[in-house]
């Protein structure tokens, strides 16, 4: 996340403290944390960007996928939906350089013609 310009110092997996459910425990439902190094509190999933969690999310998946080294392939709607045009490009950078090391096929797609300009042609 850092090389996309978020700077996270943690990730975690925990109970909400936006939804309860009566009858299903708090151990029983997870989600997202993430705390920035410029604010003094976590932020859960439901208060996360949507342009941080959309990259968040791809990040997590992208990593899992080269980890496991199952052939795959990824569709990405709009990449840079969300997100500023120095992040976009940086997301790009970064999902083009793990999808080159990996076996993972790559198709992204974008009305956006900065975005789309920062996609090399191979």
């Amino acid at each position: 996340m850092k090389s996309i310009s978020y700077n996270l110092s943690e990730i975690k997996i925990a109970p909400p403290s936006f939804i309860g459910i009566s009858g299903i425990g708090s151990g029983d439902l997870a989600c997202l944390w993430v705390k920035e190094e410029e604010l003094s509190s976590e932020t859960e999933q439901n208060d996360i960007s949507q342009g941080m969690f959309r990259a968040l999310s791809l990040i997590i998946q992208l990593n899992y996928l080269a980890i496991s080294s199952k052939p795959s392939c990824i569709l990405i709607d709009d990449i840079g939906e969300g997100l500023d045009h120095e992040r976009s490009c940086a997301l790009i950078d970064l999902l083009i350089s793990k999808a080159k090391k990996s076996q993972i096929q790559l198709i992204m797609t974008t009305n956006d013609r900065f975005v789309m300009n920062k996609v090399p042609f191979l």
